[in-house]
Parts: C-alpha cells; structure tokens; sequence
C-alpha cells in the first residue's frame, strides 16, 4: 500500500478542525439565546418596569439606607399603591415582627401601614412637624388601644389634646393643661359625657363624727380662689351644710349644726 502524501493528510485535517469549529459556533450560537431569556432586564429610568416577582433592595453596609427617593416641585418621594381592599399600599416594619398584623397576613385595608417593636417606646408610625399627623374622614383619628387609645403629652407645659367644636380659627392653646375643649358658640358643648364623670383628686366624701360640726379635708394643689361645693349624705331635719372655705392645699366643711350620729358629706372642687 502506498502512504498518502503529506499534503494530503494536512489538507485532511484542516478540513476536520475547520468542521468541528463551525459546529461549536453553532452550538454557542444557539445557546446563547436561551441565556438571554433567563435573566431579566435591568431596572431602567423613565419607564414603568414590569415584573412578575418581588424587585427589592437588601443594603450589606451597616448604618447606611437602602433606597432613597427624591421628589421635584410637586412630584412625590414615593407613592405606593395597591389594587387590593385588604391589604397596603405602604409597608413599614421595624424590630421584630412576629407579632404585626403583616407577618399574620391579617386584614390591614390601609394607605399606610406601620409596626415597630424594638424598644416599650416603639411607634409604628412618627409624625413631627407643626402637624405631626393630620387626619381627615369620618373619622379624622380613629384610635383602639389594648391599655391606652391616645396618648397625648405636651412638653413642658403646652396643651396635650386640645379639642375644638364649631366653625372657624379655634382659640390659641393654653398651657398646662391635659384637655382643652373649645367651642365656637354658647351653644356647643366643651364637654359631653353620657356616663360617669371621675375626678379621684379632686372629690370625695368625708365623715363626721357625732358632735363635729365642722372638718377640714386636705387638697393638693388646692387654693383660696378654687371653687368647692359640698352637700350632706344624709336627711336629718335642720342639718345642711353653712359654707365650705377654700384655703392653700385644704377646704374646710362647717355644717348647720353638730351631728348626733356619723355623718358622710360628698364634696367637690373646681377650677
């Protein structure tokens, strides 16, 4: 047998590796489609990027945020939406949040919806400005509390809750006071409670042996231009009580007359 010339065989071969090249380009050409398919696009600017899972932003460097939205003249910061009716449009959680209505996937219907839990002073929504939080509807703040609806604190000696009924500026706030209620005209109520009304400060009753006819009860903060009131708990004919005196940190009850028997008088300060 004759050996093929060398010519031959390199001619051979070259053909071989010119094949098997074209057969690797064609597989790379064919997978690289199906890549492409599998990563989705970036999120780009001035368009609305559709998707079909959760885009979110996890930041890996301490004490610094992770997402940052600024809005120009009128535009919003953020604006989030929802077309659910039981759900938010907003989401804010901080600490542990085992316990928040989200974590339990419980009904929230709310524009907003915060929880926090990091610490007894934890807020679940921080309002400050000259309006903290401002409220309109129905109800402008609709508040159920497990131990307490509102809190309101006025720091030093501001107003904590100044409540306001009729039309118009309301008056300026006073100072110093838990609850201020203002009305516009004479005939709006300040206050209006269908049950019992407590003052534990402020009222009581005292009982007077027989023979006493006068007694003085302590008051705390008590003053000389304080009103008092006071009646008798008791029918006894001729017995009532002659004048009550208000004095520093104290109001002395005189009766009509001595009592032949224990004797409750109920009384009450004001102002």
């Amino acid at each position: 047998m004759s050996e093929r010339p060398l010519e031959e065989l390199r001619s051979r071969r070259s053909i071989l590796a010119a094949a098997a090249g074209a057969a690797a380009g064609a597989a790379v050409t064919l997978a690289a489609p199906t890549a492409a398919l599998a990563v989705d696009t970036p999120v780009l600017a001035n368009v609305d990027n559709a998707t079909t899972a959760v885009t979110s932003i996890t930041q890996g460097t301490a004490d610094t945020g992770a997402f940052q939205a600024n809005g120009d003249g009128t535009g919003f910061g953020v604006v989030g939406t929802t077309s659910g009716t039981l759900t938010a449009g907003v989401i804010g959680l901080a600490g542990d949040t085992t316990d928040s209505s989200y974590t339990a996937a419980a009904d929230l219907d709310a524009g907003v919806y915060g929880y926090a839990a990091q610490s007894a002073i934890s807020s679940g929504l921080y309002g400050e400005g000259p309006t903290g939080v401002y409220g309109y509807g129905d109800y402008g703040v609709y508040a159920d509390g497990g131990s307490v609806g509102i809190f309101a604190s006025a720091y030093p000696n501001g107003s904590a809750v100044h409540a306001h009924a009729g039309d118009g500026a309301p008056p300026a706030p006073t100072t110093n006071v838990a609850l201020y209620a203002t009305v516009t005209t004479s005939t709006q109520a300040g206050i209006y409670a269908k049950g019992r009304v407590i003052f534990p400060n402020r009222s009581g009753r005292v009982s007077f042996s027989a023979g006493q006819s006068s007694k003085s009860v302590t008051v705390t903060g008590m003053t000389s231009s304080n009103y008092a009131f006071a009646t008798v708990q008791k029918s006894v004919s001729g017995l009532y009580v002659r004048a009550v005196v208000p004095a520093s940190g104290k109001i002395t009850i005189y009766l009509s007359k001595a009592v032949t028997s224990a004797t409750y008088v109920a009384w009450l300060v004001l102002g």
